[in-house]
């Protein structure tokens, strides 16, 4: 059997709720790119990730994690 290829995990904070970092991040999750290179996990505030990602538009779904594995 072949051996199998473990994926990285980038885990990003986003900062301060109120701040640019979630959408700056949620833009970038939206190009898909980083998803292509790794698993991608973003650390914050839920609510202000999912505001700043209908704000921006953008389409992505988030599954709150009590942890990375």
């Amino acid at each position: 059997m072949p051996a199998v290829k473990e994926r990285a995990l980038i885990a990003l904070s986003v900062g301060d709720p109120s701040g640019v970092g979630s959408e700056v991040a949620i833009k970038a999750l939206d190009s898909r790119k980083p998803q292509e290179l790794a698993d991608v996990m973003l650390i914050g505030n839920l609510d202000g990730i999912e505001h700043a990602a209908g704000y921006s538009g953008v389409g992505l779904r988030f599954t709150k994690v009590d942890g990375p594995s």
